[in-house]
C-alpha cells in the first residue's frame, strides 16, 4: 500500500522497475491518495473515496509488484512548503507453483 500526503501538486511515487503511481491533481495539506495493491483489496482512494484510476503514466494497480530485496522508493511533485510525505507498506509474498 502506498500513501501520498499533501500538500503536493502532481504527486508521483516510484520504485524503479516495479511501479510508478502518479496523479495529475493538487493535494491540499489535509488530503491524501492511497493505492492498495493487495489482492482482493485493490483500490485507488483519495481521502477514502474511490478515484478509480491514476494518470496514464501510472502502472496498473494489478501489475504492481516488488521482488524480494531492498528498493529505492521516491516521492516527487511540487510543493511550496516542502512538507509533503509518503509511506509504503508491502505485505510479505509467497511463491506460487
Amino acid at each position: 500500500m502506498v500513501r501520498l500526503n499533501g500538500p503536493c501538486l502532481n504527486p508521483r511515487a516510484e520504485v524503479p522497475g516495479a511501479f510508478v503511481f502518479a496523479a495529475t491533481t493538487l493535494l491540499a495539506h489535509d488530503e491524501w491518495i492511497t493505492i492498495d495493491t493487495r489482492p482482493g483489496r485493490r483500490s485507488v482512494l483519495r481521502n477514502g473515496t474511490s478515484i478509480q484510476k491514476l494518470n496514464r503514466t501510472s502502472t496498473p494497480v494489478d501489475d504492481a509488484a516488488l521482488m524480494p530485496g531492498a528498493h529505492l522508493f521516491t516521492y516527487s511533485g511540487s510543493s511550496a512548503t516542502g512538507v509533503p510525505t509518503a509511506s509504503i507498506e508491502w505485505a510479505p509474498g509467497y511463491p506460487t507453483p
